[in-house]
């Protein structure tokens, strides 16, 4: 009886994981993008009732997509505790986590949701960005995945650049922001390199296993013409105001540090590469598909501790790997 109880639990985690991977991708295009376009566009829709009925139809979905990650989010990360088989440690240290996100998220909600001021303590943001990052490497390291830990290296510089600014805010010492300087430096390249190796792993390991049929050959072909397309395009700036969409505005979405003039057509052609790469991997290994997946719509949005949804993004994405993993097991042994 137990035993189909856990079983019933594990499969329907497993449901929740893949609407929360297309709640994030909804989030992303429907809730920040607009948000952000609301800059430029939002001008528009006061003259044009097509644009403001387009923004306010997208508002929607975004809400409904926020809404649907902001309750997913504390589900999968206490499912992973409960039933993904990881040791009692990094369970502990999960637990931790979410703990410490909803009490941030209870207090801001006392002292109001729209109120932008709320700071939690120096101190207190630090160790939880240390106690979020220890959690994703012992996690992954028990799992004997370097893909993992690899795939999250831009998550982690993202990490660094709130611990450089508060470290510098609590010691007065000015040369902690160079932890802040590097590591926004990185991030671009190393978002390039991730998605790259991903790419060519996925790519590897399908052919090596044999799933590399036509079909998914096919997909990732479509995904790679269209990235060579955009890329060019932008490059080219054959669509006048499309470069300036995808170099500002995009990586301002996306939460990405440390542009240069020439990287937003690569970053966008080895995006749209990685995101093909994934269907690759799902056909091989699900759970690593769905957690590179997370973190490629979940972006590198770190902008404050008061509003955790997107810190806990890559908590989520390990949570669900755990998650899927486990479910492909059971399945297995049916």
């Amino acid at each position: 009886m137990k035993g189909n109880i856990f079983n019933k639990d594990i499969n329907f985690l497993n449901v929740l994981s893949f609407i929360f991977v297309f709640s994030v991708l909804f989030e992303l295009f429907f809730n920040r993008e607009f948000l952000a376009g609301t800059i430029p566009i939002g001008y528009a829709s006061v003259v044009n009732p097509m644009v403001k009925q387009i923004l306010s139809i997208s508002f929607f979905i975004g809400a409904i997509a926020f809404g649907l990650v902001l309750i997913l989010e504390p589900i999968l990360i206490a499912g992973a505790t409960i039933y993904s088989k990881i040791s009692k440690t990094s369970k502990a240290l999960l637990a931790t986590s979410l703990y410490l996100s909803i009490l941030l998220d209870g207090v801001h909600w006392y002292y109001g949701i729209n109120n932008t001021a709320f700071q939690p303590p120096v101190i207190f943001s630090l160790i939880y960005i240390i106690i979020m990052i220890t959690t994703l490497i012992m996690i992954s390291i028990e799992f004997k995945n370097s893909l993992l830990l690899v795939v999250l290296i831009p998550d982690f510089l993202a990490y660094f650049t709130l611990i450089g600014n508060w470290s510098v805010e609590l010691s007065r010492i000015s040369l902690l922001g160079n932890i802040t300087f590097w590591s926004s430096f990185l991030m671009p390249y190393t978002i390039m390199a991730v998605g790259t190796i991903f790419t060519i792993y996925s790519i590897y390991s399908s052919h090596k296993l044999g799933l590399l049929n036509k079909k998914y050959l096919g997909l990732f072909l479509s995904f790679a013409c269209l990235a060579a397309i955009i890329g060019s395009i932008v490059y080219l700036n054959l669509v006048p105001g499309l470069g300036i969409m995808i170099g500002i505005m995009f990586p301002y979405i996306l939460g990405i540090l440390g542009i240069r003039n020439w990287m937003p057509p690569l970053l966008f052609g080895i995006a749209i590469l990685s995101i093909g790469a994934s269907f690759l991997m799902y056909k091989r290994d699900k759970g690593m598909a769905l957690f590179a997946l997370t973190l490629f719509f979940g972006a590198l949005i770190f902008d404050s501790v008061s509003t955790t949804v997107y810190l806990l993004i890559p908590l989520s994405a390990i949570s669900i790997y755990s998650i899927v993993n486990k479910a492909n097991k059971l399945k297995s042994k049916i």
